[in-house]
């Protein structure tokens, strides 16, 4: 995976030379303008970015809300969304291997506070000696706010750096922006979108995922962790999307699972564990795992012990 950095992401053309293959990403994304989310009415299956949009970007950002007016509460749910074009992808707050986790700077709102930043369960990019966590297509990111003020307008207003690869990985800054009036609150077009987008949010109240972590381990000669998995309505729906995280545990890295045991409610997964000379051991450290399958997901930070699962 190649990466671009470019003072100037958005004002410029990239063009990047691979072996065998040359790869055009033509571009020249202006700030002002660039995000702005459509009334509601002009609400589209692709958020007003239809057209020949893509034929020059590789995506683009709006804001969207869940009310039209803030209410007696003044509290507002949110949403991020990137759109964009098919063969792109985007990242998670951990991007992997490889990419750009995407930063959300609100400081130029007013009558806004950021309450909570909601991240739904990413999905897996595995190459070669790559592997990295995102999205393709669109990604709908929940965030939770709160007007100081329920007399005074709310405008939001984000800068969003983010990163979106192909062959390339290309930095990019969009700037969106919304004004929520005072009022009695009347739902939005975009509220459906929102609770959609929600429950693929480990964790998030009033959704059920179905999805269980029945246990975690080493593997006997600690080069592998087994993880298993309990899935209502069976374990053949998939693909699962999972993910390992030990911030903490340096020089440890986590390889691709792959699914070693299923039966009809229960899969297992073996995740191959590298870990550098004189590296800590994994057992008793904590780690987080993220499962994302269809609409569904989960995330846990567990203990490790031993498995008894054969090597």
């Amino acid at each position: 995976m190649m990466c671009l950095f470019s003072q100037g992401w958005h004002q410029s053309r990239y063009r990047t030379r691979r072996v065998g293959f040359y790869l055009l990403i033509v571009g020249s994304v202006l700030a002002s303008g660039i995000g702005v989310m459509p009334s509601m009415a002009q609400r589209s299956d692709s958020w007003g970015f239809g057209g020949d949009f893509f034929k020059t970007l590789p995506s683009r950002v709006a804001l969207v809300a869940d009310k039209g007016r803030l209410g007696e509460s003044g509290e507002v749910m949110l949403g991020v969304v990137v759109n964009l074009a098919e063969g792109w992808k985007t990242y998670w707050r951990n991007p992997g291997d490889s990419g750009i986790p995407p930063i959300f700077d609100w400081s130029s709102s007013n009558n806004m506070e950021v309450t909570e930043m909601l991240w739904p369960a990413p999905e897996r990019f595995d190459l070669p000696d790559d592997s990295s966590f995102g999205y393709k297509n669109e990604v709908l990111f929940p965030v939770r706010v709160v007007a100081p003020d329920i007399n005074e307008p709310m405008d939001v207003a984000l800068t969003l750096s983010y990163g979106v690869c192909r062959e390339v990985c290309v930095p990019l800054e969009d700037k969106a922006r919304l004004s929520i009036p005072p009022g009695p609150p009347n739902s939005s077009m975009a509220a459906a979108d929102i609770q959609t987008a929600l429950r693929l949010v480990p964790g998030e109240k009033d959704t059920t995922s179905g999805l269980v972590l029945d246990y975690v381990g080493l593997k006997p000669k600690g080069n592998a962790l087994a993880i298993g998995l309990q899935s209502e309505g069976g374990v053949d729906v998939g693909p699962y999307h999972l993910v390992v995280e030990a911030v903490d545990i340096p020089s440890v890295y986590f390889g691709v699972p792959v699914v070693e045991a299923q039966e009809q409610d229960k899969v297992q997964f073996r995740i191959p564990v590298d870990r550098s000379e004189g590296a800590t051991s994994l057992e008793g450290k904590t780690i987080t795992i993220t499962v994302r399958e269809g609409r569904r997901a989960l995330s846990e930070t567990v203990q490790v012990g031993y498995s008894q699962a054969n090597e």
